[in-house]
């Protein structure tokens, strides 16, 4: 039906209907309603419009904490000048032909113009018919092993940098002294903010989801070293993965000596001068790269780690 007033003349009418099941939006703060036809809730949604990145149409992730259909939608992405509507469905039918924003709630048949440049989150949530447009000003991390720890702001040496199409990237070093009772561990957190704490969804290797959005989330377990970080919030997930390189060769490898001890490695350089090293798991998951100048001493998971072309087992 699509009726709406913004309640602004002194005269009150009464609200023409016809009989039917409409969705009714009353906005009191601002003086507003909104009448439309009803709709179910959708199960997918899509960003389309010249506002989109790289002008293509994005699904947005449909938020499913327990798994079940929840009508709420989210994307991160780049906005660019232009317009963009949401498309909504359930697979069967088009709920709605496409949805824009009025006062910020969706609205059927309308689009959403974008003036700035903005990379974002956005959010459509059909129950409430809440759309959420938050700008991402920061990407980095926060944790045991970073030199700034649990204390926000985080530190800019973890800012990751937006490398397009929902991901985040950077090649990043970790090497902060964990305390006896913090563990090794860091979480993702977006515009310096915990409302926006990304972590790790339990039971999976690399999967992430924000923590608001009531998954069952953990902090993310890395050991401390240098590492090319991405997060893709295209696919929500992480990764801290390097590919073991060929013939894995460590500079000045002679002068170290390296062992392994009960819960990890000691690394022992017998040179005057700097040497670098490496650790790689048997995957080829680089776990650990850093100068050792005397003695170096890794707290390792049980596995096969391999150093200086030597394979070590932890246990």
């Amino acid at each position: 039906m699509g009726s709406a007033s913004d309640y602004s003349s002194d005269r009150l009418d009464d609200i023409t209907c016809q009989p039917g099941k409409y969705y009714i939006t009353i906005d009191m703060n601002r003086h507003f309603y909104r009448i439309e036809d009803d709709i179910e809730i959708p199960t997918t949604a899509t960003l389309s419009g010249t506002a989109t990145e790289d002008g293509e149409d994005i699904e947005m992730h449909h938020i499913q904490p327990a798994g079940e259909n929840t009508g709420v939608f989210e994307c991160f992405t780049y906005l660019c000048p232009g317009t963009y509507t949401i498309i909504a469905d359930n697979g069967t039918r088009a709920v709605g032909t496409s949805f824009g924003e009025v006062n910020g709630l969706l609205t059927q048949n309308g689009t959403v113009t974008v003036t700035e440049p903005t990379l974002a989150m956005v959010k459509a949530d059909f129950n409430t018919r809440a759309l959420t447009v938050v700008p991402v000003t920061s990407m980095r991390m926060a944790g045991s092993i970073v030199p700034t720890k649990w204390t926000l702001p985080a530190h800019e040496s973890t800012d990751l940098k937006y490398l397009g199409n929902g991901v985040w990237g950077a090649q990043v070093t970790m090497d902060t002294k964990p305390n006896d009772n913090d563990p090794e561990r860091i979480v993702f957190v977006m515009n310096d903010n915990w409302d926006y704490a990304i972590k790790r969804v339990k039971n999976t290797d690399d999967g992430v989801a924000l923590e608001a959005n009531k998954y069952e989330v953990e902090d993310v377990p890395v050991t401390r070293g240098t590492y090319p970080v991405t997060l893709d919030l295209r696919n929500y997930k992480y990764s801290f993965k390097n590919p073991l390189p060929t013939g894995i060769e460590t500079p000045a490898a002679g002068d170290l000596e390296i062992r392994a001890v009960k819960g990890g490695l000691i690394i022992r350089n017998g040179s005057e001068s700097p040497v670098s090293a490496a650790v790689h798991a048997a995957d080829g998951t680089l776990v650990w790269t850093g100068t050792v100048y005397g003695q170096q001493r890794l707290s390792l998971r049980p596995g096969v780690y391999i150093a200086a072309g030597r394979k070590l087992l932890i246990r």
